[in-house]
C-alpha cells in the first residue's frame, strides 16, 4: 500500500472519529462515494490506523440480557 493511500484513509478516519463529520460530508469534501468512505474506515480498522477502546465496560450487561 501507498503512503498516500495511509495517509488519504487516516484522513478519512480523522475526519470521522475526531472532527465527527459524516461519511456523506467526508465524501463530498473529498469527492469520494459515500460507499467508498464506508470502505475505507473498514480498511483503517484492518490496518491498525485506528484502534477503536471502550472504557467502562461491563460484561454482566450481557449476562442481563439473557435472563
Amino acid at each position: 500500500m501507498s503512503h498516500n493511500r495511509r495517509q488519504l484513509l487516516a484522513k478519512v478516519a480523522y475526519l470521522y472519529y475526531e472532527r465527527d463529520h459524516t461519511q456523506a460530508q467526508i465524501a463530498k469534501e473529498l469527492n469520494i462515494y459515500r460507499t467508498t468512505i464506508s470502505r475505507m474506515l473498514k480498511q483503517a480498522r484492518q490496518l491498525g490506523i485506528v484502534e477503536i477502546k471502550i472504557n467502562d465496560f461491563n460484561s454482566d450487561l450481557f449476562a442481563l440480557e439473557t435472563v
